[in-house]
């Protein structure tokens, strides 16, 4: 996948950054949220918070714990270890950190 900077950096007015942030965020999983140092609002982060972007929902009847659930499925079904994700969503908090 491509992590595009601007996108990380400045959302624009009313759109979100990448959806796995927020799904991380509201996946739910108090454990890893708490252990990656995050906290479950958006809004408590620059990236997702700056430039007028949107913080809420996805819409469309979609929830971010609902595309968490979706991406964890998918993650493992593409062969990703226990330690693997454990790596990959501490690189997502960095860039939130």
């Amino acid at each position: 996948y491509l992590l595009e900077k601007t996108r990380v950096t400045t959302p624009g007015p009313g759109e979100r950054a990448y959806h796995a942030f927020y799904a991380l965020l509201r996946s739910g999983e108090a454990d890893r949220v708490s252990s990656l140092k995050l906290t479950t609002e958006p809004a408590d982060y620059f990236y997702l918070n700056n430039n007028g972007a949107h913080t809420g929902e996805p819409g469309g009847k979609r929830t971010d714990k609902m595309l968490w659930d979706e991406l964890d499925e998918a993650l493992k079904a593409g062969g990703w270890t226990a330690d693997g994700l454990t790596e990959l969503w501490a690189l997502v908090a960095a860039c939130l950190h």
